[in-house]
């Protein structure tokens, strides 16, 4: 019997993604994911490998168990925990931050969007108190899947966000929620840039999103050379 190599959580993660690949275990490469994406919170430190120790490293020489079958249904069934907890709690109430993780599994895993939904909106009314961290994870969530469903709400406390990164992005879901009245909408979130941000043009987030939003990205596209052309300087 093979014994494992005790190796950083975020190579086994990477062997679990290999391994399941090789094998093509439905789902499994999803879940290891979930698992790589945990690995940056991890902070004790472990021996680091070389380069050609990690080369060397053969998918025989790991213990996954998400590679199997058992494996892969209890790594599932320990994500939809996680987004049951987050569904339970009273609206506006997370003292343990599991709402921006229970967001981003339904999306990861493309399943309970109607409870997704729910989430995202009974979050909106104390979003701006919480963390940065914490109002990124809820905020990529409502841009990538429930644009239309926020951006009525977030239009009316978008000065609210103070940090940039965090600014953009409920700046790029309003946008993306309001398909007609878009230059009214365009208008008032420069405003709001503006107003919030007086520096705004020293900060690269926010110089892309006032050029985002006061351009028409496709035409500009559209009057760029051939890639064969760019390519060829």
């Amino acid at each position: 019997m093979r014994s494992a190599v005790i190796l950083p959580k975020t190579i086994r993660a990477v062997n679990a993604v290999r391994v399941a690949a090789r094998f093509a275990i439905p789902s499994a490469c999803a879940i290891a994911l979930l698992a790589l994406a945990g690995c940056a919170s991890v902070s004790p430190p472990e021996k680091r490998h070389s380069p050609a120790e990690i080369a060397a490293y053969q998918p025989r020489d790991f213990v996954a168990p998400i590679t199997s079958e058992e494996g892969e249904r209890a790594a599932r069934e320990e994500v939809l925990a996680k987004i049951r907890e987050a569904s339970s709690l009273p609206p506006g109430f997370d003292p343990g931050g599991v709402v921006p993780g229970a967001l981003s599994n339904i999306g990861f895993l493309q399943t309970e969007f109607a409870l997704g939904r729910r989430l995202a909106l009974e979050s909106l009314p104390t979003l701006a108190s919480k963390d940065p961290a914490y109002q990124r994870g809820v905020l990529s969530a409502m841009y990538t899947w429930y644009a239309k469903d926020t951006a009525p709400m977030l239009v009316g406390m978008l000065d609210r966000f103070v940090t940039p990164r965090e600014f953009a992005i409920a700046a790029y879901t309003i946008d993306a929620g309001f398909s007609a009245q878009r230059d009214a909408v365009r208008a008032g979130i420069l405003a709001t840039l503006q107003r919030v941000f007086p520096a705004w043009e020293s900060e690269p987030r926010l110089k892309r999103l006032h050029y985002a939003l006061s351009n028409d990205l496709r035409a500009v596209i559209r009057t760029r050379p051939p890639l064969a052309d760019l390519l060829a300087h």
